[in-house]
């Protein structure tokens, strides 16, 4: 990128508005790049998945720009936003949307490259953000589902992975996601239960927990696939996997009066990833254990839940660009 294009990328953001960049801006790129993939796996849509495909990749890059110059400008406020309970955690967020993207561009050949730069970043990141956790002193009520967010990335590396021809990498990675999404949902649901509920800003973030019994679900599936002989069938560990996202979906339907009347704040995007992620995993997992004669249900079932997933993409775009013009967002805290 020359000095010529930069300047007025660099001009498009005032620096009192670069130095409160917040990093959780990432959610943006993996809730679009989820709606690109359910585009695809559901709609088939060439034209939809390009466009989709573009969009998420357009937030990422320009997203990315702007923070790069924020660490280069700001450094001490990216200290700030790593020793922070909440914000730590969505640091591996841009790690997770590389990932992401590499499976939007999955039949492009520089969806390798995105993938191999995804996996790195997501153990540097991964392990930072488990060493910040450890070694830093936290109370229970900073515990959040945001802490969810490192450990999603290794259960998403087999997604892309396997299909890339990175069984083994993404065999080792799995079991890291999979262990820590258990212990840190322990962790959760005691601060949940027993402790003070939820400040509002926080509340959209339940619906991370969404996340990691989609994508276990999904990665299993590809790494049991990626091993299988020719024409074996699914694992029903897959099945089981799903059955505890389906429960914790119809959990937070119980709580939608509670999202509904949540104000808006750009953690909405928490609502985003978790549910591309279990129409992901509904699409492509329910039809392989259920009789022929369902399919036209499940299919019903399938478009009925991309349309609602398309108006809440819409409505956070809407609403985030709203904020943007009302220089509302990249604002202290």
């Amino acid at each position: 990128m020359t000095q010529e294009t930069m300047k007025p990328m660099e001009a498009a953001l005032p620096e009192s508005k670069l130095k409160h960049m917040p990093i959780n801006m990432f959610a943006i790129v993996m809730g679009l790049a989820g709606f690109s993939l359910t585009c695809h796996a559901v709609v088939g849509n060439e034209t939809l998945d390009l466009v989709t495909a573009l969009l998420a990749s357009a937030v990422f890059v320009i997203l990315t720009f702007f923070y790069a110059l924020k660490i280069i400008k700001y450094p001490q406020a990216v200290v700030e936003e790593a020793n922070h309970p909440v914000k730590l955690s969505f640091f591996p967020a841009f790690s997770i949307s590389l990932l992401l993207l590499s499976s939007v561009w999955l039949k492009y050949d520089f969806a390798v490259y995105l993938w191999l730069a995804g996996c790195t970043l997501q153990l540097i990141l991964t392990l930072f953000v488990l060493y910040s956790l450890v070694h830093k002193t936290f109370s229970i009520n900073h515990v959040n589902p945001a802490w969810f967010i490192p450990v999603a990335g290794p259960l998403i590396v087999p997604m892309a992975g396997t299909q890339l021809g990175y069984g083994f990498i993404s065999t080792i990675a799995y079991p890291i996601g999979f262990i820590f999404w258990i212990l840190l949902f322990t962790i959760l649901l005691y601060r949940l239960v027993f402790h003070d509920p939820l400040p509002p800003k926080l509340v959209p973030m339940l619906c991370i927990m969404l996340a990691p019994p989609s994508v276990a679900a999904l990665s299993y599936h590809a790494i049991d696939h990626y091993y299988a002989a020719p024409g074996a069938h699914s694992s029903p560990v897959v099945l089981m996997l799903y059955g505890i996202a389906w429960f914790v979906f119809v959990f937070l339907l119980t709580n939608i009066k509670r999202f509904i009347k949540a104000p808006f704040f750009l953690s909405a995007w928490a609502y985003s990833f978790p549910v591309a992620a279990f129409i992901l995993a509904t699409k492509k997992l329910v039809p392989e254990f259920s009789a022929p004669e369902y399919l036209s249900v499940l299919n019903l079932i399938d478009y009925t839940l991309w349309g609602l997933f398309a108006l809440l993409i819409t409505y956070l775009f809407v609403r985030t660009s709203i904020l943007i013009a009302k220089g509302k967002i990249c604002v202290p805290e």
